[in-house]
This record gives structure tokens, sequence and C-alpha cells, in this order.
């Protein structure tokens, strides 16, 4: 998975994973898995509120295209062999020293800011304030170490939209509440018209009288609430869970379809200037990461695909 350096603090997991390691939803003993929303690629609900996309409220950074004030953004700065500072605002390889490059940085000193070196390689993570032209970042103010505290606090847009049954979720066939039943109630959801999104989110608290372990394991299936997000008609997908998966289930609305929303990503992936793309089974849109989000290329997305549907996300935040 190609995760954006700075701003990526989500709980989407790649498509095609099913029951990976899950993210805390918040609550004590819970725990959320995803399918249906896409990790970034380069050039890649029901009746309760609005959705969410990540676990930390994003800002689009919108500014009109003759902007010519300050930015803020946070990133890696790297060095190689006399080559001139560069930041990085896309992905970055899992590699010492770090594998990225970017725009030029006008301004910079290494001796000002503590860092990190190795195979003549200057590295570190900075908050940095300055004016962007197209390619070059010219500093305004000193740079400072990246402030980990000022992280905005993560929620859990994944939990279980649907009201709470009578006598709160459990299984209502434990015989038909396992990884095989499991396994195959996804399949039956992900060949239904108009599937979105697929989550599990944690029976809280777990019933251990219910569990087929006697102590409520981690994966224990009898645990689970099965969320399913579809653009169809939610009862007849209950419906077609219902026929092969016994455990508790939650079948939700969503927007668009997964089908829908990976066409589209398909299409707005060839940008050069792009530095991931997601797609949002859930909220039903294409988020896609740039250096620079102006207003007048999301009107252009907006007039092509639909106003909200690709969403466009800047890594430079305006200050003026």
């Amino acid at each position: 998975m190609r995760v954006p350096h700075t701003f990526r603090a989500t709980a989407l997991l790649c498509a095609g994973c099913l029951l990976c390691a899950a993210c805390g939803s918040g609550r004590p003993g819970s725990a959320v898995t995803l399918e249906g929303s896409s990790g970034p690629s380069s050039g890649a609900t029901g009746t309760a509120g609005p959705p969410t996309t990540t676990m930390a409220v994003r800002r689009q950074n919108l500014v009109d295209a003759d902007y010519t004030g300050r930015f803020r953004t946070t990133g890696m700065v790297v060095e190689r062999s006399g080559g001139g500072p560069q930041l990085c605002l896309g992905t970055i390889a899992a590699t010492l020293p770090p594998g990225c490059g970017g725009a030029r940085i006008v301004g910079w000193s290494w001796a000002e800011v503590g860092h990190e070196s190795m195979s003549g390689v200057q590295y570190g993570e900075y908050d940095l304030v300055g004016r962007y032209d197209g390619t070059v970042f010219t500093l305004t103010e000193p740079a400072r170490p990246r402030d980990l505290a000022a992280m905005p606090a993560l929620t859990d847009p994944f939990v279980t939209p649907c009201p709470t049954p009578s006598g709160g979720w459990r299984p209502t066939d434990p015989a038909r509440a396992t990884d095989v039943t499991f396994k195959a109630a996804a399949t039956v959801a992900k060949g239904r018209p108009g599937y979105a999104l697929l989550w599990v989110d944690r029976i809280v608290p777990i019933d251990t009288s219910v569990s087929t372990t006697g102590n409520a394991g981690y994966d224990d299936p009898m645990t689970f609430i099965l969320n399913v997000a579809t653009s169809g008609d939610q009862a007849s997908m209950t419906r077609a869970i219902r026929m092969v998966w016994g455990g508790a289930v939650c079948v939700s609305g969503a927007p668009r379809a997964a089908a829908e929303l990976d066409a589209v990503a398909a299409k707005v992936s060839s940008s050069n200037d792009m530095l991931s793309t997601w797609t949002d089974g859930r909220g039903g849109f294409v988020e896609v990461d740039v250096i620079l989000a102006t207003t007048q290329r999301q009107e252009q997305l907006d007039a092509r695909y639909g106003t909200g549907v690709v969403r466009l996300f800047g890594a430079l935040q305006p200050l003026d």
C-alpha cells in the first residue's frame, strides 16, 4: 500500500483485505475491518448522519489559481549528494534513507534544523511555511520539527449505523456465524447490484455466552457485526446476506456503488501532479491528493463527473 506520508491517518485498508488487522473503533473491545474502499493508487451508510471518509478531518485546501500567498505544510525534506533540499509531499518509499523527491526548497539550511544523515543523504520531517510557484517552495519562516501533538484527534467513522436491535447485537443463527459463512456473505454482498463497502464492527460489550471459543476471541465471527453499505435496495441486500450468514448484520445506504467509483478513479488517475487517489465507498466519492488544489480545477471535475463525486485535497494549506 502506498500511503501519502503526511496526510493519511485513516481506517481504510486495501481492497481485497477481509480479515486483516483491524483498527480500534474507540470503544473498548471493538474492531473494524474494511473492504470496498480502495487504497491509494498512483495515477488510485444507512440512516445515520453524513458519512466521514477518514479518521482525521481533512481540509480540501482549495485556492484560486492566481493565489500568491503563503502556505503551510508538513513533509519530509531530503537532500542527496548536494543536489539541493527537496520537499516530499507524495509517496515515500519505505527505505532508509527515505526514497522520495519533490519541489526544490529555497531558504533551507541543514545547520539550523535537527536531521538524520545516512549514506550521504540528509533528511527529516518538518512543519514548513512559505510560498509555492508550482516548482519551488520558498520558506518565509524558519522550518520547525514536525509537531506530532498538533495532529488532529482521531475518531472512528466506521461504527454500525443501524439502531441496536431489541436485546442487543447478537447472532440470530449461531451455527451460521462462522469464518466460512462470513466469507460467503462477503462474496454475496460484493456480487449484489449497488455494493459499496463492507466493514466489521465489534459487538460491545462482547457476550462470551455466544462465543464459539468461550472467550470471544478477537477474530471470532460470533462477535462480529457485518456492515454492508449499498446504493441499491437495502432490504434485498439484507435478504441475500441472511441466506448464508447467521451473525449480526447491518445494511445501510451509500451514495454510489464501488464499481462506479472505481471507474471514475481510473479516469482521474492519469494526472501527472497527482499524489494519490482513494475511493471512499461510504462517502460515495473519489479523493484526489495533489500538491496544490485550485477551485478552478475542482469546478472542472464537478462539471465532468458531478458535484462532489471527485474531491481535490491539497497538501499545501493556504494561510493568507
